[in-house]
């Protein structure tokens, strides 16, 4: 079961005092502090224990998820009832971005796979956020172009490359990363 606080966990809003992990993202790299005083009031804080289900595949999106803590496994499902799991998102994240921006409906499940704290801003908010400070549209556009890369990469490993190749390349990725 999940549980829900609406306010922010920073009683009085200081950058220099906030451990907001989302302050952290490279996203937001440069919002003024006013910015984030009213992003603050405006954002949902929900607790999800392992297990809980975040967003559901099809269902269409109505704002922006921001993983504060924890990890969330995006799950798909075929026609045919199978499932796989495409990704892993570790904390600080957004979730749900693509469908939002794509104005679709989200391609998985969001599963939280351990104990995570989500914040949730509309999307009304997010656009006009997204229109009043266009860093961090370029930003956001840099990151979805950067999976997008990464993404046609995977696909080219796929058709040639061996299972043995990747997992090698899947080893030292998160060797290098740490």
């Amino acid at each position: 079961m999940k549980t829900m606080t609406t306010k922010c966990k920073c009683e009085t809003f200081d950058v220099a005092k906030c451990k907001c992990p989302m302050l952290k993202m490279p996203v937001f790299s440069g919002v003024p502090d006013t910015v984030w005083e009213g992003f603050c009031k405006k954002r949902i804080t929900n607790d999800y224990h392992k297990g809980n289900i975040i967003f559901y595949e099809g269902n269409k999106p109505f704002g922006v998820y921001f993983l504060c803590s924890g990890r969330v496994k995006i799950i798909r499902t075929d026609a045919g009832l199978h499932s796989s799991i495409p990704r892993v998102i570790e904390a600080p994240n957004l979730l749900g971005e693509r469908a939002f921006l794509a104005g679709e409906s989200y391609l998985g499940t969001g599963e939280a796979l351990e104990d995570c704290s989500i914040c949730f801003v509309d999307g009304a908010y997010f656009e006009k956020l997204f229109l009043e400070l266009p860093q961090v549209c370029r930003s956001l556009v840099r990151r979805l172009a950067a999976e997008l890369g990464h993404a046609e990469e995977q696909l080219l490993d796929f058709g040639f490359k061996t299972v043995r190749g990747r997992l090698a390349k899947y080893i030292y990725e998160k060797a290098e990363t740490k």
